[in-house]
C-alpha cells in the first residue's frame, strides 16, 4: 500500500528517518530531484507537484510531479513561472514572506480566491514550503491536491517541512557538485585541447626541425632533445658546454662566431645559424639553429630555446651538384677540343693518303708516313673516347694485346729517342681485357716523359708483365748514360 493514501499517524520516526536519509544521500542533482519530488508527493498525498528554484534573476521551474494511481511520474522542466502552471500570488507570497503556507480551499480564501490558476484548475488543497539553506532561499516545493480539502495535515505538514529543510541542504550541495563536475569537465577540456595545441605545435616543429634545444643565461646547454642521438651526436654529452665548444669551425670562421656571439650576448633571437661540428664517431656534421630569448616575468633573461636542423645530407648534395656541374664543364671543354682535334686528323689523315702514293716507291719514307698515318688513326680513337665522354655514351670495353699497346708507342717514339737516347723494349705474351685507349695514352705519356727526363743520352725501356695480383700492368723506364 502507497503512503500516498496512508493514515498520518504511520508516519512514524522510521518514515522520517527514511525521508531524510533519501535525499541527503544524493549527490547527483537530476537524481536528487527525482528522489525529491517522489519523497514529498507520496509523504504529503499531493497529486501534483513542482520544484521552483531561484537561478538568476528570475525562478523557474525545474522538475514536475503528478500520481497515476499508485504511481509517481517526476519529469525534469526548465520553464518560467506562469500562471498556467501554478497560482503565482500564493509563489510571490511564500519567496516574500519566506513563510510555509497552507491553504485548505483556495477557492473560499479571499487572499488567494481571484488567482487565475485557482478559478482554472480548482484546487482545494495548497502546500508551498521554502527551500532555505543559511538564511538563502533556494527555492519553493509546490504541492496540490484537487479532490480532496485539508489534505495537509499537521503530521504530513512536520514531515514535508523535515524534507524541505534537507532538501535545501542537498540541493546546494548538489549544485555545488554539479558546479564542480561542470568545472572540472571544462578544465579537462581545456587541458585536453592545451595538449592537442602542445602536440600540434610539437608536430609542427618537428616537421620543421631535427631536434629542441635550451641554454641558460651563461649560454650553456640545459637541454638537448634525445633527436639528436638520430645524427650520431650524443645529447647528453653537450650539457655544460657552450655551442662554440661543440663547434669545429670556429678556426676557419672566427668572423661569423663573433657575430653570433654578440648576438647572444644582446639577447637578441636568430635564425638559419649555420656551423659544423663532429658526430660521436667522428663524421663532420652541418647543422643550422634558431632560437629566441627567454625572459621571465620580472624581465630577467633566463636563456635561449630553439630548434635545430641537421643540414649534412644537404651539404653533400649541394657538393655532387658541384662536381657535377664541374664535370659538365670539362665536359663540354673536352668535347669542342675533340671536335677541333678531329677536324685537324682528318686533314693529316687525307694527307697522308695522297703522300704514301706519291712514295710507294720510297720504303723509308714509306714506313715514317705509315707512323704518321697510325698516329692520327690511334688520334682519331682518342677524340672518339673524348667525345663519348662528353656526350655521356657508355664506354665499351674490349679485350687487346697488351703486348702489342706496349710496341706501338714505342715504335711512334723511336724517332725522338733517336738522337738523345738509345731504346729497348722487353716483353711477353699476356692475355687479359683492357681499355686500349686510355693504356694506350697512358704508355705514350709514359715514354714521353721518360725521354724528357734524360738530357742527353740514355735508355729507355717499355714492358710489359703480370703483377702478383693478375692484372696486366705496363712499365716504361728511362735511364741516362
Amino acid at each position: 500500500m502507497s503512503t500516498i493514501g496512508a493514515p498520518v499517524e504511520q508516519l512514524d520516526l522510521a518514515t522520517v528517518i527514511k525521508v531524510s536519509e533519501a535525499v541527503s544521500g544524493e549527490m547527483v542533482l537530476d537524481k536528487l530531484i527525482d528522489t525529491l519530488m517522489r519523497t514529498a508527493i507520496e509523504q504529503g498525498g499531493a497529486e501534483r507537484g513542482l520544484l521552483i528554484l531561484s537561478r538568476g534573476i528570475e525562478p523557474r521551474i525545474h522538475a514536475e510531479a503528478s500520481t497515476c494511481g499508485d504511481t509517481v511520474h517526476v519529469e525534469l522542466r526548465d520553464l518560467p513561472v506562469s500562471a498556467a502552471e501554478l497560482p503565482e500570488s500564493v509563489l510571490q507570497y511564500v519567496m516574500r514572506t519566506r513563510e510555509c503556507t497552507i491553504v485548505d480551499d483556495a477557492a473560499v480564501q479571499p487572499s488567494f480566491a481571484t488567482d487565475p490558476y485557482v478559478n482554472q484548475r480548482h484546487a482545494f488543497s495548497i502546500l508551498c514550503l521554502p527551500l532555505i539553506n543559511h538564511a538563502k532561499l533556494i527555492g519553493v516545493l509546490y504541492l496540490e491536491n484537487t479532490l480532496t480539502p485539508h489534505v495537509f495535515a499537521p503530521g504530513r505538514i512536520a514531515v514535508l517541512k523535515l524534507l524541505a529543510a534537507q532538501a535545501a541542504i542537498a540541493l546546494e550541495n548538489a549544485r555545488l557538485y554539479a558546479d564542480l563536475r561542470r568545472e572540472n569537465s571544462e578544465r579537462n577540456r581545456a587541458e585536453q585541447a592545451l595538449r592537442q595545441s602542445e602536440q600540434r605545435f610539437r608536430d609542427y616543429a618537428e616537421t620543421a626541425s631535427d631536434w629542441f634545444w635550451e641554454t641558460g643565461p651563461d649560454h650553456l646547454f640545459t637541454y638537448v632533445s634525445e633527436r639528436l642521438s638520430a645524427f650520431g651526436i650524443d645529447p647528453a654529452a653537450l650539457i655544460g658546454k657552450r655551442r662554440l665548444d661543440a663547434a669545429t669551425d670556429q678556426e676557419a670562421e672566427p668572423q661569423k662566431w663573433r657575430e653570433h656571439m654578440s648576438v647572444l650576448e644582446r639577447h637578441e633571437p636568430f635564425r638559419s645559424f649555420e656551423y659544423t661540428c663532429r658526430a660521436s664517431a667522428g663524421r663532420q656534421r652541418h647543422v643550422s639553429v634558431n632560437g629566441r630569448p627567454v625572459f621571465a616575468a620580472d624581465g630577467r633573461f633566463m636563456g635561449y630555446r630553439g630548434t635545430g636542423t641537421d643540414l649534412s645530407k644537404q651539404h653533400e648534395a649541394e657538393e655532387r651538384l658541384r662536381q657535377s656541374q664541374k664535370m659538365d664543364a670539362i665536359g663540354q671543354l673536352t668535347g669542342g677540343v675533340a671536335h677541333d682535334f678531329n677536324n685537324v686528323l682528318t686533314v693529316i689523315s687525307g694527307t697522308i693518303d695522297i703522300l704514301q702514293e706519291g712514295i710507294a716507291e720510297k720504303p723509308q719514307l714509306a714506313s715514317i708516313a705509315q707512323l704518321i698515318n697510325d698516329a692520327a688513326t690511334r688520334g682519331a680513337e682518342i677524340t672518339s673516347q673524348l667525345l663519348t665522354f662528353a656526350r655521356r655514351q657508355p664506354l665499351e670495353p674490349r679485350e687487346v694485346d697488351v703486348n702489342r699497346m706496349v710496341t706501338r708507342p714505342r715504335s711512334c717514339s723511336s724517332r725522338s729517342l733517336a738522337s738523345t737516347s738509345t731504346s729497348s723494349r722487353t716483353w711477353r705474351t699476356i692475355p687479359g681485357s683492357l681499355w686500349p685507349i686510355r693504356r694506350s695514352f697512358r704508355l705514350q705519356s709514359s715514354i714521353s716523359r721518360s725521354t724528357r727526363a734524360m738530357p742527353c743520352r740514355g735508355v729507355a725501356s717499355s714492358s710489359s708483365q703480370p703483377p702478383m695480383s693478375g692484372a696486366t700492368t705496363s712499365m716504361c723506364r728511362g735511364k741516362a748514360t
